[in-house]
């Protein structure tokens, strides 16, 4: 794993103190650089790197050495981390392909949208995914995907005439009322607009993309509610891939 990839893994790198982005550091320069032991130069020459104001390395080196417990241990050789601190780091960052892959997707997906708009609340969403807060991601990501949707549908004349096609034994529908504008929806629930798009006589989306929606739905209730459903960061990887790939950027 390359520095720049481990730092879009960790949550705030940037606004970390010295010492707590040291560790960071020096767990890369042992486990990724596959050196038994660092010194001064390999942090100093990082933070060059990384463009970040280099701090007094020695100094927070020899604060992480008498911490109790201690982080890093130091003998003639340099410094290197305590096993404790190690496993920490380990079980957070290491061995993990298929994550660092997805971070990367990820972290690609805001410059695909040309609305400014989407782009910024998108990449506010993953900003909530960074943080570990991946019930706010999936509510975020569903809503961009939806409000998407109905502008989709609207921006039509044809596609809102085939969903309008549908409507008349729906109430309140039924009275010959219609959609003609985004305030309108709000007579619909969303598994119903979603039901519509992808009914056979309609067709507005593929049974692929409305399963996908529809799943995306319960993963937002799951997410929007207490309970005792633990929401994972795979859970809210998949349903951020998964509807800015399949809806967001498919629907134009």
């Amino acid at each position: 794993m390359e520095i720049n990839e481990l730092v879009t893994l960790v949550p705030n790198f940037a606004g970390m103190s010295h010492p707590e982005r040291i560790k960071i550091l020096a767990w890369h320069v042992q486990s990724n650089g596959g050196q038994e032991y660092f010194g001064t130069s390999d942090i100093r020459r990082i933070y060059e790197f990384l463009h970040l104001e280099v701090p007094n390395v020695a100094d927070s080196l020899a604060k992480l050495a008498t911490r109790k417990p201690p982080v890093l241990l130091k003998n003639r050789s340099g410094y290197r981390l305590e096993m404790r601190a190690r496993q920490e780091l380990d079980a957070k960052y290491g061995n993990r392909p298929i994550t660092i892959s997805v971070h990367k997707s990820l972290a690609e997906l805001p410059p695909k949208l040309s609305d400014e708009t989407k782009r910024k609340y998108l990449t506010e969403c993953l900003d909530c995914y960074r943080a570990q807060c991946y019930r706010a991601a999936i509510l975020m990501v569903w809503n961009l995907a939806y409000d998407h949707l109905l502008n989709w549908l609207l921006l039509d004349p044809a596609r809102i005439a085939k969903f309008n096609s549908q409507l008349p034994a729906r109430p309140p529908f039924s009275t010959g009322m219609v959609i003609s504008k985004r305030e309108d929806f709000e007579w619909m629930g969303e598994t119903e607009v979603v039901e519509i798009c992808g009914h056979k006589n309609v067709a507005l989306i593929t049974a692929n993309v409305k399963k996908i929606l529809k799943q995306s739905i319960d993963w937002r209730n799951m997410a929007a509610h207490p309970s005792t459903v633990e929401i994972k960061q795979i859970n809210a990887e998949h349903t951020i891939l998964a509807l800015v790939d399949n809806v967001v950027l498919r629907l134009v």
